[in-house]
C-alpha cells in the first residue's frame, strides 16, 4: 500500500478555449486497441486549463484504449485526488489527443507534480468531460475594511507569490524574504480564499518595490485600523484585571452622539461594556466622575473562567488506502495519556472562555509541544512497518464553544520503522 502525499494550493477560472496545435499522428499497435490520430499541444490561457479529477477514470501513461497504457493512479485514486482537500491535488491539463473511436484524451499533471499522464475526457476538445472538470482553484473574498498593511513577521516563511501555492502549476515566489521590504507601506487590492482549504489570501501591492507585488496568506499581514480614533479626541479605556491589577490592554473610544467634552460616568460605563476585551466581564469603574475628551478611565475585569480547548486529530490527505484505519491509528495515538498530558498542562489550550485563537496559533504551539509529529507502529506488524503523522494546519478556534471541536489535521505517510528511525516507502 501506498500514500500519495497532498500538500497545500489556486485560482482557475472555468472558461474554457481550448486551442491547440496538432503536432503528430500514429498508427494501431493492435487491432483491438484505439490508436491516437491527433496529438496536440494545447495553447489556450493556462488559467483556463485548472482541472480537478471527477473520480470516474483513472490516469494512465498512454490514453487508457491504447496499446501498452499503464495505469499511473488507479480510478480508486482518482477518486481520493477528487475529493482531496489540497489544492496540491489539482491538475493542469497541456495536451489533447483523439483516438480513432472519436474519445478524447488529455494529458495532465498534478500541481504537485506527483502525477503526469493521460485521462479520459469525452468526446469534445472544445470541453473539459469524463475524468476531468474545470477547477476554481480560488473563490473571490472581500476586502479588510482597511486596505493598508505591512508585514507581520518579515522573513522567508510567508512571502508573496505569483499566485498562491499550488493554485496554479509552477507558481513562483515573487521575493525570497520579505525582511528587506519590513518597513515597506503595502496596499490590498484583491482577496481570495483558497477553495479547497479555506485559507485567505490577500494580493498585495508595495508602491516602492514593486517586485514585492503579489499574492500572500493574509495572517502573513498587519492590516492598520483604519477608525483608529486620536486621543486626543475620543476617551482612554484602561483596562485592567481586578483579581491582579493588571493591565490587560487600553482602547481609545469616541465620545457618544452628543457628548462634545466629556462623558458621564453611566456613559462610561456603556463605552466600556461595549468595548470589552474578550474573555473578561465588565467588574467597574475607577472612579464614579465625568471623564473629560482626552482623558481616560479605568475599566476592572474580571477574568472569565478557563475552558479547554476540544482538538481532535483528523488525517488530512485524502489519497491513500484504508482512510478509516489510518484515522483509528492518528485517533487512538493522539487520546493517549502522554498527548493529553501535554494539553492539559499548556496555558495556550486552557483560556478564558470567550477567547479566539487562529489555526496558524495552534500549529505553532502544538510545535512548541513536541506534538507536530507522531510515528504510530502498525499493531499487527511487529513494529516494522508504521504510519508517520505530520502537522499541516488545523481550524480557528473559540474557547467555551459547547458541543464544538476544534480540527487539527495530520498527514500520512506509510513507511517502515527499525530500530526507532522512520524510512518513507
Amino acid at each position: 500500500m501506498r500514500v500519495d502525499l497532498a500538500k497545500s494550493v489556486y485560482f482557475g477560472l472555468a472558461a474554457l478555449s481550448l486551442g491547440a496545435v496538432t503536432s503528430v499522428s500514429t498508427t494501431a499497435s493492435a487491432k483491438s486497441k484505439a490508436y491516437v490520430v491527433s496529438n496536440s499541444t494545447m495553447t489556450s490561457d493556462p488559467t483556463t486549463r485548472n482541472v480537478e479529477l471527477t473520480g470516474s477514470n483513472a490516469i494512465y501513461t498512454k490514453p487508457g484504449t491504447a496499446a501498452g497504457a499503464r495505469v499511473v493512479a488507479s480510478k480508486y485514486t482518482a477518486g481520493n485526488l477528487a475529493n482531496s482537500k489540497s489544492s496540491a491535488d489539482y491538475f493542469r491539463a497541456y495536451r489533447v489527443v483523439t483516438t480513432n473511436r472519436g474519445s478524447v484524451y488529455y494529458k495532465v499533471v498534478s500541481m504537485s507534480g506527483h502525477y503526469r499522464g493521460y485521462i479520459y475526457g469525452g468526446n469534445s476538445t472544445s470541453t473539459f468531460a469524463g475524468g476531468v472538470q474545470p477547477a476554481k482553484t480560488m473563490t473571490a473574498a472581500d476586502l479588510p475594511t482597511s486596505k493598508t498593511a505591512t508585514f507581520a513577521n518579515p522573513g522567508t516563511k510567508n512571502v508573496t507569490w505569483a499566485a498562491p501555492k499550488y493554485t496554479q502549476y509552477k507558481s513562483t515566489k515573487m521575493v525570497k524574504s520579505t525582511t528587506p521590504y519590513a518597513k515597506d507601506t503595502l496596499t490590498i487590492t484583491k482577496a481570495a480564499t483558497k477553495t479547497r482549504e479555506g485559507w485567505l489570501y490577500y494580493y498585495v501591492e508595495d508602491a516602492q518595490n514593486p517586485q514585492v507585488n503579489g499574492w500572500i496568506f493574509s495572517d502573513a499581514l498587519k492590516v492598520s485600523d483604519k477608525d483608529a480614533i486620536d486621543p486626543q479626541n475620543g476617551i482612554t479605556l484602561k483596562f485592567v484585571n481586578k483579581a491582579t491589577g493588571e493591565a490587560v490592554s487600553n482602547k481609545v473610544v469616541a465620545l457618544p452622539k452628543g457628548a462634545t467634552t466629556s462623558v458621564t460616568n453611566y456613559q462610561a460605563i456603556q463605552l466600556a461594556n461595549a468595548n470589552l476585551p474578550v474573555g473578561y466581564t465588565y467588574s467597574g469603574l475607577g472612579t464614579s466622575a465625568t471623564v473629560s475628551k482626552g482623558g481616560s478611565v479605568v475599566v476592572y475585569l474580571i477574568q472569565n473562567p478557563a475552558t479547554t480547548l476540544n482538538l481532535q486529530a483528523k488525517v488530512y490527505n485524502n489519497d491513500v488506502n484504508d482512510q478509516s484505519n489510518l484515522q483509528n491509528l492518528l485517533t487512538t495515538n493522539w487520546h493517549t495519556a502522554k498527548v493529553q498530558d501535554v494539553l492539559k498542562k499548556d496555558a495556550f489550550f486552557n483560556q478564558a472562555d470567550g477567547k479566539s485563537v487562529k489555526g496558524s496559533e495552534i500549529v505553532k504551539q502544538l510545535k512548541t509541544d513536541k506534538l507536530a509529529s507522531f510515528t504510530v507502529p502498525l499493531p499487527t506488524a511487529n513494529g516494522t512497518t508504521a504510519y508517520k503523522y505530520d502537522l499541516v494546519t488545523a481550524q480557528d478556534a473559540v474557547f467555551g464553544m459547547k458541543n464544538t471541536t476544534t480540527n487539527v489535521y495530520y498527514q500520512a505517510t506509510e513507511g517502515t520503522l527499525n530500530n526507532g528511525v522512520f524510512q518513507a516507502y
